[in-house]
């Protein structure tokens, strides 16, 4: 004898399925979106952790790093952050560590090496009289989360102005490179 109750079962077990299904597609999403939220969140505090120290390292020396010469161009000394002889020097500012190279941070959060350079904009050189910055250079920072990150510190998504400059690494790989802009450069710097 046929009694229905098993159609209906079968209909309210699809409707079930299909709200559990509905709502994990829900849920995942917010997932995902608390996750690039955090990672965010922990890109600004790490590159302002350095800009930070960059600050106390020319508070106490009365001078910016000393600059050197590598393949990529000119970058600051930032192993000064860590270990120094010049007088005044407190640190260590910072506790990452160097990479092979001595002229940048390894990688410590999945979004490249930090280096920091000292320049007008990305690749300008500074001249006399011409306002100079401290940029904290970061190489493989996620489309989406450069421009999430310069809406969070600028307000705007600029990649050209701001604090936050960036752009596309152009090979392919989803990613920038993004830079800082830490603090005026002092006037008195030297070269290494």
């Amino acid at each position: 004898m046929f009694t229905g109750k098993g159609a209906m079962f079968g209909l309210d077990a699809r409707i079930a399925l299909a709200i559990f299904g509905a709502l994990s597609v829900i849920s995942g999403a917010a997932l995902y979106s608390a996750i690039q939220e955090a990672k965010v969140t922990q890109f600004i505090a790490n590159t302002e952790e350095l800009a930070k120290a960059y600050t106390q390292y020319t508070l106490d020396t009365g001078h910016d790093l000393l600059f050197i010469s590598v393949p990529m161009g000119v970058v600051l000394k930032i192993s000064e952050l860590i270990t120094s002889t010049e007088k005044g020097w407190k640190g260590p500012y910072v506790s990452r560590k160097l990479d092979s190279s001595n002229h940048r941070f390894e990688h410590y959060d999945g979004f490249g090496y930090y280096h920091i350079y000292k320049s007008k904009s990305d690749n300008l050189a500074c001249e006399s009289g011409v306002p100079c910055y401290i940029w904290i250079r970061i190489d493989q920072v996620p489309d989406a989360i450069a421009k999430t990150v310069d809406l969070e510190v600028d307000g705007t998504d600029d990649a050209s102005a701001g604090k936050i400059v960036y752009q596309s690494r152009g090979d392919g790989s989803g990613q920038s490179i993004l830079l800082y802009k830490a603090q005026p450069a002092l006037t008195n710097s030297k070269p290494v």
